[in-house]
C-alpha cells in the first residue's frame, strides 16, 4: 500500500527559535521564565534535547499554546525524517512483507481446514 510523501518538515527548534525572535525573547529570558536553565532551551532548539511531554508542557505554558501543538510539530518532524531514513523504509517493507506472507499462510490453512470439513460434511 503506497502512501503520498510527507511534506518537508522542520525540526521543533526551528519553530521555537522563530517565536522567540518573535517575541524578541532571548534564550535567557525563555529559560527564566519556564524556570529552567538556559542550556536547556539551547538544547531543545538546537536538537540535543528531544521535546517531552514535561518540557512541551512548559513551552506551551510559556508561550501561551498548548503542549499538543508543541508534541505535533516534533511527531510531524520525525514523521518525515523517517520517512526519508532508506534503512527506516527498507525494514518497513520487509515487516510489511513478512505480514503479506504471513496472511497468505494463514488463508491457505483456512482454506485447506474449510475443504476438509466440507468433505467430512459431505460423506454424511
Amino acid at each position: 500500500m503506497a502512501t503520498q510523501p510527507l511534506a518537508e518538515a522542520f525540526p521543533v527548534g526551528d519553530f521555537l527559535a522563530e517565536e522567540l525572535e518573535e517575541r524578541g525573547w532571548s534564550e535567557a529570558d525563555f529559560a527564566a521564565i519556564m524556570g529552567r536553565s538556559t542550556r536547556f532551551v539551547e538544547e531543545l532548539i538546537s536538537g540535543e534535547r528531544e521535546l517531552t511531554r514535561e518540557s512541551a508542557e512548559l513551552v506551551g505554558a510559556a508561550l501561551g499554546t498548548s503542549a499538543e501543538l508543541w508534541l505535533n510539530l516534533q511527531d510531524t518532524f520525525l514523521a518525515w525524517r523517517q520517512s526519508h531514513d532508506e534503512k527506516t523504509q527498507a525494514s518497513l517493507a520487509a515487516v510489511r512483507e513478512r505480514a503479506r506472507h504471513r496472511e497468505l499462510a494463514d488463508l491457505r490453512n483456512a482454506q485447506q481446514s474449510g475443504l476438509t470439513a466440507w468433505a467430512r460434511f459431505s460423506r454424511r
